[in-house]
């Protein structure tokens, strides 16, 4: 892991967990000797508020123990509301449902706009059907359901675009009104979804 990121481990300065399945936290530790340890030594680890409340009551997954309270030893973990504004250009957006602190990620720069979703979808079906389960790992299906249906009127024929964190590739796309219904349509490089 070192290897592939330039200036190593070391470099690293932030990391944002949408929300804290072991899935999406399993590389903020390693283990050397006979502890966990902060994977990335000088970065700060952001989750929301409410997640880590959540997490400290119900940890049905077992992250706690390897994965969080390592960085809360280290000093390495801070606790955002979930609009966090973590640069000009980048922020959070609540979605939950899949987890109580759940939140997406909102980027705009340079007149661009994308969003990338977490765990708020799990596949590019659930713009067309948002009242699917996303699996049987969300904590409210009926809050997961209602966050699917505000992405939507947020992203629907507009030039915003989705990037799935668990789409198969392409993972990238716009939501479009196709025959009445909304498409994911996966060209990055038409916002129209004409090509």
């Amino acid at each position: 892991l070192a290897a592939a990121i330039e200036g190593g481990l070391a470099s690293v300065d932030l990391v944002l967990c949408t929300h804290l399945h072991f899935d999406h936290v399993g590389w903020n530790t390693i283990r050397v000797a006979e502890a966990w340890v902060p994977t990335f030594p000088n970065a700060r680890y952001l989750v929301t508020k409410a997640e880590l409340e959540h997490v400290t009551v119900d940890d049905h997954m077992g992250v706690v123990e390897p994965s969080v309270q390592p960085l809360l030893d280290a000093g390495q973990l801070d606790a955002v509301a979930t609009d966090h504004q973590l640069t000009d250009e980048v922020r959070l957006l609540a979605t939950p449902g899949h987890t109580p602190g759940h939140v997406s990620v909102l980027i705009e720069s340079a007149g661009q706009r994308a969003t990338i979703t977490g765990d708020a979808t799990h596949t590019p079906l659930q713009f067309s059907y948002p009242e699917l389960a996303a699996t049987r790992f969300d904590h409210d299906s009926e809050q997961s359901t209602a966050t699917r249906r505000d992405l939507v009127a947020a992203h629907l024929d507009v030039d915003r675009l989705i990037l799935g964190t668990h789409f198969a590739p392409p993972a990238a796309g716009y939501l479009r009104t196709i025959d009445g219904g909304v498409a994911f349509v996966a060209n990055a490089s038409d916002p129209t979804g004409d090509r």
